[in-house]
């Protein structure tokens, strides 16, 4: 049977890489103590299996590319 693919979003605070799960139950929750924390919402949407799947593709594929540009304007959004 083949596991199908959950959707991701990233969340940045103190240099730690959050996922979060976007169809999951408590994500209007999870999201706002989150930003409450200061943490930033990152310009990436991610298909896994799951967020430890997540975090390693945000590794392979985003660390070391830049998502910002000309101050703090985003100019781009990463699909991994």
């Amino acid at each position: 049977m083949k596991i199908k693919n959950k959707e991701f979003i990233f969340f940045s605070i103190e240099d730690i890489i959050i996922p979060q799960e976007l169809d999951s139950e408590d994500f209007g929750e999870v999201a706002r103590e989150l930003i409450k924390q200061k943490a930033i919402l990152l310009p990436v949407i991610c298909h896994a299996e799951s967020d430890r799947h997540a975090v390693q593709s945000y590794k392979d594929k985003i660390i070391g590319h830049s998502i910002l540009g000309g101050g703090n304007n985003i100019n781009k959004i990463f699909r991994i």
